[in-house]
Formats: structure tokens, sequence, C-alpha cells
């Protein structure tokens, strides 16, 4: 026993020592293991204060045929009515296209193609708001992002556009007004289409029953007045007279 004595001395002191207290873990392990507590996804909203429903998904589906009805079809009247001014402005460049005919073939190209544009922004900010990637206070930021969005995006189709052009053998100034039109006309849309979601939640409408058709409508009667007023000032660099009548029209008359 005396022989194991230095042997087993050492070994029941460690065992008899006090446990020491492990290192405290670092503020990163132990928010890594600290488990998640469930959290409930909140309800879609738009932010800012808009007086939005809380979820429109919810709300669509409890909806009733006659509320979508008289909800988008007011609107809708509303919109047809505004875009009786279209008629407006093609009589007022009456002169203007019974002289430069070419003109006339690109108005649905260039107000469908304002239209896809905008129609593409409205979306975009909409799910942007929805999700909370946006707020109301976020508008203008928005609003220049997507305007030079547009800028960008009617440059290509410029690009596009332009074998069209070439194949019809289209006239140097007409050509010249469209290429300037588009995309300033893409832009506008752009605009309008940041813009109107977030003009609507302010006043507490609903921006996905009113911002779409109400783009759409500016568009269309803002976009077709900018492309002749391009025209009569790209049709004036290159020498070309408008607004006044043709011959035949004053002995008409």
């Amino acid at each position: 026993m005396r022989a194991l004595a230095p042997l087993l001395l050492p070994l029941l002191a460690s065992a008899a020592a006090p446990l020491r207290p492990s290192p405290p873990a670092s503020r990163d392990t132990h928010l890594c293991r600290k488990p998640a507590l469930p959290i409930a996804a909140p309800p879609l909203r738009l932010r800012g204060g808009s007086a939005a429903a809380a979820s429109p998904l919810a709300d669509y589906s409890h909806a009733s045929l006659a509320s979508l009805i008289v909800s988008r079809g007011g609107w809708l009247a509303v919109f047809l009515l505004s875009l009786s001014l279209t008629s407006l402005v093609m009589s007022s460049f009456e002169h203007t296209l019974a002289q430069q005919i070419e003109l006339a073939y690109f108005v649905p190209l260039l107000i469908g193609h304002g239209g896809n544009a905008g129609g593409q922004t409205v979306g975009a900010v909409l799910g942007a708001l929805s999700a909370g990637q946006v707020r109301q206070a976020d508008w203008a930021a928005v609003l220049v992002k997507e305007a030079l969005a547009g800028l960008g995006a009617g440059s290509l189709a410029c690009v596009a556009v332009l074998p069209l052009l070439l194949a019809m053998q289209i006239s140097r100034h007409v050509s010249a007004a469209i290429l300037i039109t588009m995309p300033t006309l893409t832009v506008m849309a752009s605009a309008l289409g940041a813009a109107l979601p977030f003009a609507v939640a302010a006043m507490g409408g609903d921006p996905s029953v009113i911002a779409a058709p109400a783009m759409t409508t500016l568009v269309d009667v803002g976009g077709l007045l900018a492309y002749f007023l391009i025209a009569r000032l790209v049709f004036a660099v290159f020498g070309k007279k408008m607004g006044d009548a043709p011959a035949d029209a004053k002995k008409g008359h």
C-alpha cells in the first residue's frame, strides 16, 4: 500500500477538487443555440398608414361577385370616359395625320408599348408594397429608380423597332419621331406606374383596383399627345410643315 500511495494520492486529489465552471459561451454561440420562436407571418399590408385591406387574398376569397362588379365597374366607367380624350387629341391633329399618314401606323404600337411598360411597373411596385420591401416614405426613390429603368428599357425598345422601320421604308422624319417618342413614353409610363400605387394608397383607395387602369388611361392620352407634339418638333427640324390643312381639304371646306 505504501508503494501505491504516491500513485493514488494525485488521483484522489483531482477527484475531490471542485469542478471548474465552463467558460461562458460567446454571444454568437448563444444566439445560434437559442431555439427559434415561431412567429406568425403578418398579413399583407401596404405600409405607411394606408387604408388598404390587411390581406388582399383573404378579402378576395370572401368577396361576393356583386361587390367585385360594383368596385371595379365604377372605376372602369370613369376611366372609359377619360379615354374619350384620345378622340379629342386625334381630332386636334387630324390635318397632321392627313399630311403624314405614316404617323398613324405606329399609334397602336406606341400606346400599347406604353401600357405594357406601365403595367410592369405597377405590378412590381404593388408587390414591393405588399411584401413590405418599400414604404410610403420611399415613393421618391422608387419613382426615380423606375423612371431610369424606363429610360433604359425604352432605349432597348428603339433598337428592337428599328429593323421594322427600315423594312417598312418609313421616312426619316417619321422614324426619328418614333424613336424619340418611344423612350419618352416609356419613362412617362414607368413614372406613372410607380407613383400611382403610392398616391392611391395615400388617399385610402385600393391600388390593386385603381392604379393599373388609371395608369393606362393617362398613358393613352398623354402618350398620344406627346407623340404628336414630338412629331411636330422633329418635322420642323427636317423642314416639314405640319398643322395646316391639305389643299384638297381646304377646297372641301
